[in-house]
């Protein structure tokens, strides 16, 4: 039986696998990018990759299905995990070992405990039709496992809020503009306030 590396096939960057298999729509987002879905023709792009805890993984926000490269193989090519490997192995795709700017555990884990705090106070709102009004201008269809909420910023500005990389393990909220054309993606809690926004992570 032939065995692979699987720990260096998943290091594999998901970005110049997606460009060079001929994905299009791609927007730079955070530490990884979204396109247009390979598995269904639509307005705006809706498939998203990133790169967290040295883990390159996929997420296909109009399906709901996500996983890392090789699952991703498998689901465009209809084949098996081997043969999924077998032809990540067989080109000379780019790995990547980047990563996030490094912070100190207790640091990580108050920006995470904010922002998911943050993200369970919009849940109990009552948006649920606005996003899918949302998500139906742009020709995608919304799926509740997705988690979107509407965040309103200080200066009144409503926004659709799409919990990065999914509403389970979550480390920041990307914000796309409900009736404007803005981005921006909230991570931490600031000492000036109750939140930090920056466009650094945000999509453009």
């Amino acid at each position: 039986m032939v065995r692979f590396d699987t720990q260096r096939i998943k290091q594999i960057d998901l970005i110049n696998f997606c460009e060079q298999n001929g994905f299009h729509g791609y927007k730079r987002c955070g530490n990884g990018a979204s396109f247009f879905s390979p598995f269904r023709d639509e307005k705006e792009p809706s498939f998203q990759v990133n790169y967290y805890k040295n883990i390159w993984t996929w997420k296909d926000w109009g399906s709901g299905e996500s996983g890392d490269i090789i699952s991703l193989v498998q689901a465009l090519d209809n084949c098996s995990f081997a043969e999924a490997c077998q032809k990540l192995s067989e080109k000379n795709y780019e790995c990547s070992t980047k990563a996030l700017p490094s912070k100190t555990k207790q640091e990580d884990d108050e920006k995470t405990a904010w922002v998911r705090k943050t993200y369970l106070n919009l849940l109990k709102r009552p948006s649920l039709t606005k996003v899918q009004k949302y998500f139906e201008s742009k020709g995608v269809h919304y799926h509740k496992a997705m988690g979107a909420v509407i965040y309103r910023d200080p200066e009144g500005c409503d926004y659709v809020g799409i919990p990065l990389p999914d509403p389970f393990n979550m480390v920041g909220l990307e914000c796309r503009g409900y009736s404007e054309k803005k981005r921006k993606t909230i991570w931490k809690q600031s000492a000036m306030g109750p939140a930090k926004r920056y466009q650094k992570g945000a999509c453009s």
